[in-house]
């Protein structure tokens, strides 16, 4: 069973495929007909509207959720580096590696749920406490391919705001002057293709907050293509996207000399996945 909270209005579906990717459509319909989802406690066989701070619960099995792919980049005895395709969260990843890793993963950092690309994971306590240590003193190059909307027009660029998150409503506001309760963020790009009404960058992330990027983005004028967040859904409907055109394509470490995972500098490990 699980059960959680709801943090907007909508369609009861809607809020539990945007809560729990992993589960199939067809499962939540099958669930309403066998009323095996409650919505305050209270039985519903239709597809409700619920609002914001009801509770839902569901019966499920295994039969009902998607599988998820283990897409190996690279793996030695102490770091495990993973694709992660999107519709799944960065836990349900690290849920499905437990079944085969047992007590022998430990979740380091996230991707947001529809970005794709390269995550890792490391494979006993010493390479965790090395890995957490880099991601938190900036010792990660983490490099992404995002498509936005509209033309940019400077070729290369670093910009500095200031992020502050919401995590009620799980969505970060962006501002350009320090302001108390946000968190100074940097974001550089490079203007890889101009399209017709969209551009190609390569973005690299010199601190990594929550939606960093795409609510950054959004706030220089151009949001990445299919969030729906972040984005313009208009635009992204007429356009026939449902999920976000951004890719973690790579990482690079910089390890200190002494430090037993030193071995993995001046290696880059990129993902499969392109835009």
């Amino acid at each position: 069973m699980r059960a959680f909270k709801v943090k907007e209005d909508g369609k009861l579906s809607k809020i539990i495929l945007k809560e729990y990717p992993d589960v199939k459509y067809s499962s939540i319909l099958k669930l309403l007909r066998k009323k095996d989802i409650k919505v305050n406690g209270n039985r519903v066989k239709t597809d409700v509207n619920i609002t914001k701070n009801d509770v839902v619960e569901l019966y499920l099995n295994d039969s009902d959720l998607k599988k998820i792919e283990i897409i190996k980049v690279y793996e030695d005895d102490n770091i495990l580096i993973v694709d992660k395709n999107k519709k799944i969260t960065s836990e349900q990843l690290f849920d499905e590696l437990k079944k085969s890793y047992g007590e022998n993963i430990f979740f380091v950092h996230r991707l947001d749920t529809n970005t794709t690309g390269v995550i890792s994971f490391a494979k006993n306590e010493r390479a965790y406490e090395s890995l957490l240590c880099c991601f938190k003193n900036r010792k990660v190059k983490k490099v992404y391919l995002a498509e936005v909307y509209g033309i940019v027009e400077k070729e290369n660029s670093f910009e500095v705001a200031y992020l502050k998150k919401d995590k009620d409503k799980s969505l970060v506001t962006i501002s350009k002057d320090k302001k108390d309760g946000y968190a100074k963020i940097e974001t550089e790009y490079k203007v890889l293709e101009k399209k017709e009404n969209s551009t190609l960058l390569e973005v690299i992330l010199h601190s990594g907050k929550t939606h960093q990027i795409r609510a950054h983005l959004a706030f220089l004028g151009h949001f990445v293509l299919g969030d729906g967040k972040y984005g313009k859904e208009k635009i992204n409907r007429e356009l026939g996207l449902n999920s976000q055109k951004l890719v973690a394509k790579s990482l690079e470490f910089d390890f200190d000399q002494k430090n037993e995972l030193f071995y993995l500098n001046n290696r880059k490990f990129v993902s499969h996945f392109t835009l």
